[in-house]
């Protein structure tokens, strides 16, 4: 599916920006005010604060010989635009009427995150061990991270050379219980809440099983990690 937009209010009206205009200017030109504001709107679902648009067109063939369109050119864009190449659809519909495919190039240039020094693997990572590198969106097919926070609370999934990219391949939540720790192990059942101390025979992410043994019982049973020293059984 896609859009159409004609940008006249009038039939025959003559807006000043095409007024003079060749007619490769007019479809590159109405295009291009299109395809800045359809970047816009995706930098502020991304809630980008800092970021430069990229549109790249392809000029048209020289040696097509159409008139200047009358009226504001029509431009069909995609139901979604996204980043990346694509062909955008330029029409007249009056006068001398023509039609050409415009190849695009879009992109977004903003700050994602990097490695300021080399990580060794299971690092937790902590803010100096972060930085921004501005990078063309489009091209990061394998994903990125927009702000340094997100990576607070994981650790390297494998050793990192300074100046790496980061995606979620590079990361998994941290461990936050090791084998032999003291753990708190809470139940709750019915509104009631019991406490009781164990250790933990294995290392632990949050969210996931381990087997702990309870030291008043000495049983060992399954609990889930909750966070840094704490399982809940469920």
């Amino acid at each position: 599916m896609h859009r159409l937009f004609t940008g006249l209010l009038f039939l025959g009206f003559i807006t000043p920006a095409i007024a003079g205009q060749t007619w490769q200017q007019q479809a590159t030109g109405t295009t291009e005010g299109l395809l800045r504001a359809e970047l816009q709107n995706i930098a502020s679902q991304l809630q980008l604060e800092e970021y430069e648009a990229i549109v790249d067109i392809t000029q048209p063939d020289e040696r097509l010989n159409f008139r200047p369109c009358p009226v504001t050119p029509q431009v069909e864009l995609p139901s979604q635009v996204s980043l990346g190449r694509a062909h955008i659809k330029v029409s007249c519909s009056q006068g001398e009427q023509w039609a050409i495919l415009l190849p695009v190039n879009l992109d977004i240039l903003a700050p994602v995150v990097i490695t300021s020094r080399a990580i060794t693997r299971d690092a937790v990572f902590k803010s100096e061990d972060l930085t921004y590198q501005n990078m063309p969106l489009g091209t990061l097919n394998q994903g990125y991270f927009l702000h340094i926070s997100d990576l607070f609370g994981q650790q390297a999934k494998r050793p990192l050379a300074a100046r790496t990219q980061l995606t979620r391949y590079h990361i998994v939540p941290a461990i936050l219980v090791r084998r032999g720790d003291a753990v708190a192990i809470t139940v709750e059942k019915g509104g009631l809440s019991v406490r009781m101390m164990g250790e933990a025979l294995s290392d632990g992410r949050a969210g996931e099983q381990i087997r702990v043994v309870n030291n008043q019982s000495q049983r060992t049973i399954s609990a889930r990690v909750v966070e840094a020293g704490v399982v809940r059984v469920d």
